[in-house]
């Protein structure tokens, strides 16, 4: 692991996916997602139906699900998805407080910290808050400020200028081969999270969890 640690050590900046990175949650995106259809009258997800969506922006999903069901009322979709999540994720907080304590240590050593997600800012907000690390959301990169989302390297260049940092000098912490195109268009170095990475090229070193990536990194 020692390409991590050095490289993480000597970086002036780290930027996090959100959404199945730090926030340990693809599980409740699938299941409020599979809830906002059902409540919408449509048919719920299909076996791996989320999972071939993995890595795409919340907009992306949403329109491509209801594409498939005939229907183009994202906005509806949006409300019900964000209703279901919030619920979820006040009764299990989703990122964890070893995450928390690594994100924590990160900015004690001067490293400039923030999210690029596909997601909703009003979704990151709530599991940042319980998670008490509402700061990084101040300049955090969400769908709503970019044109367009990962694979595109739009975000991750948006968060490198609102750091303030060279995008050589990050590191970016991933959990999809779409972001991880979109940090090497950057030019970020990559730490692959997750199942979805496992035998992916190019990385700086991947981990199961982010809590696998925190201990290696706290020692």
């Amino acid at each position: 692991m020692e390409p991590y640690t050095g490289d993480l050590r000597t970086a002036a900046g780290v930027l996090f996916d959100y959404n199945g990175t730090l926030s340990d949650d693809e599980w409740i995106l699938e299941a409020a997602y599979d809830s906002a259809l059902t409540e919408m009258g449509f048919a719920g997800l299909a076996p791996d139906e989320y999972d071939s969506l993995v890595g795409l922006s919340d907009p992306d999903i949403a329109k491509r699900v209801l594409a498939s069901r005939g229907s183009e009322d994202v906005d509806e979709l949006v409300e019900r998805l964000s209703s279901a999540y919030a619920d979820a994720i006040e009764q299990r907080p989703t990122i964890s407080a070893e995450a928390a304590k690594f994100v924590r240590r990160l900015s004690q050593e001067g490293k400039e910290i923030a999210i690029v997600t596909g997601t909703f800012r009003q979704l990151m907000k709530k599991g940042l808050e319980a998670a008490g690390l509402a700061d990084l959301g101040e300049r955090s990169v969400t769908i709503e400020d970019v044109q367009a989302g990962k694979p595109d390297p739009e975000g991750f260049l948006a968060g490198a200028n609102r750091v303030g940092i060279d995008p050589a000098k990050i590191v970016g912490f991933e959990d999809s081969r779409a972001g991880v195109e979109a940090l090497s268009a950057a030019g970020i170095k990559a730490v692959g999270i997750g199942p979805h990475l496992r035998d992916a090229e190019g990385l700086l070193a991947h981990f199961e969890t982010m809590d696998d990536a925190a201990r290696a990194y706290l020692g």
